[in-house]
């Protein structure tokens, strides 16, 4: 694990987003405690090289990534779906790192 990044719901579950030689994985914990038995794999790019998350009050929560200076934009919806391909937020190829609120 190259990095970690946890974020609270609305609704008190909480997502430990790892990244693990460039993929993301997602572990959930929701409100009673209870730990997710597996991480899902939610991004299989082995370029990222960091990653951030937040949440909206709707319960959406933004997975930014940082591959090869570009930003790219991964959500879950409060329904628990995750996008399927990330969203190209920036692509100035300078960034090298990320932060969110």
């Amino acid at each position: 694990i190259t990095a970690i990044t946890t974020t609270a719901l609305p609704d008190g579950t909480l997502h430990a987003l790892t990244l693990t030689n460039g993929t993301v994985w997602d572990r959930t914990r929701s409100s009673d405690a209870t730990w997710q038995p597996h991480a899902r794999n939610i991004d299989n790019n082995a370029a990222i090289t960091a990653i951030t998350t937040t949440a909206l009050p709707d319960g959406t929560l933004h997975a930014p990534t940082l591959t090869n200076g570009t930003v790219w934009d991964r959500t879950r919806s409060s329904d628990g779906t995750w996008q399927i391909h990330a969203l190209n937020i920036d692509n100035n190829r300078g960034i090298f790192a990320l932060c969110s609120t």
